[in-house]
């Protein structure tokens, strides 16, 4: 009884998983309503003893969405860290290729100059991990890598911001039990994340911004609303590295 009992827990796994794969290969199938940036991936907010920022990541870090970089998380970041500390700020893009944890020690590799002379990196990635049903034995062995590449390269006295992936449970592109899946894959994603994150001191994760929680998205490129969620994200990060370095792990 108990091997058809786990058998049967393995068909109901299995369907899972490919309902959840099915439903984004056809949603991505339809990706020419995504748009992105098509300016520079870097900028500069005047100001003196400019901060360096970092962002590293899928499609929301790189600005889908939105038609400028200015609308994206990193400008929008460096803006508002630069209003509350009264101090410039340099920021800059960097796109994983594939949008999958397991090529960001490439990305970081590639870009190799920036991470040695940056004061904050930001990784925002696992939305496509979770929708690739990426198992969370890789998810803890790849993210221990991306973190581990990102800390040795980066300044002694440099930090890193992780975001969590959204609520997947409200990505309304996808059925109703597609999202209850994915939501659920996301939050054990998100679990190991802040595992890891717990065992380095340099290291602190993000929320996902708590009054957007609730609300069903949509991938597709809408440039409004997706601003005002970088908007968003945007402060919460300003909030994480605004706590004093010995605190960062739990921000309020």
């Amino acid at each position: 009884m108990y091997q058809r009992f786990t058998r049967g827990r393995e068909i109901v796994r299995a369907w899972g998983r490919g309902l959840t794969a099915a439903e984004f290969i056809i949603r991505r199938g339809d990706s020419s309503l995504d748009i992105y940036p098509s300016d520079a991936t870097s900028g500069v907010v005047p100001g003196e003893s400019a901060d360096r920022i970092l962002v590293l990541g899928e499609g929301i870090a790189v600005g889908m969405g939105v038609l400028t970089h200015e609308l994206a998380v990193a400008a929008q970041f460096a803006r508002q860290h630069a209003f509350v500390t009264g101090r410039g700020a340099e920021w800059a893009s960097v796109e994983v290729p594939g949008f999958r944890l397991r090529r960001t020690v490439e990305a970081i590799d590639a870009e190799r100059p920036r991470f040695c002379s940056t004061d904050v990196v930001v990784l925002m990635i696992g939305v496509t991990d979770t929708l690739m049903l990426t198992s969370r034995a890789r998810w803890r062995r790849e993210m221990t890598a991306t973190l581990d590449a990102v800390l040795e390269r980066i300044p002694v006295d440099a930090h890193v911001l992780v975001t969590d992936i959204p609520p997947m449970e409200n990505a309304g592109s996808i059925s109703r039990a597609g999202r209850m899946a994915a939501g659920h894959q996301a939050r054990m994603l998100n679990a190991i994340t802040h595992e890891l994150i717990d065992a380095r001191p340099r290291c602190t994760t993000v929320p996902f911004p708590p009054h957007l929680r609730g609300q069903l998205w949509r991938p597709e490129g809408q440039q409004v609303p997706y601003a005002g969620l970088f908007a968003a994200w945007a402060q919460e990060l300003c909030r994480a590295w605004s706590v004093p370095a010995t605190n960062r792990r739990n921000p309020p």
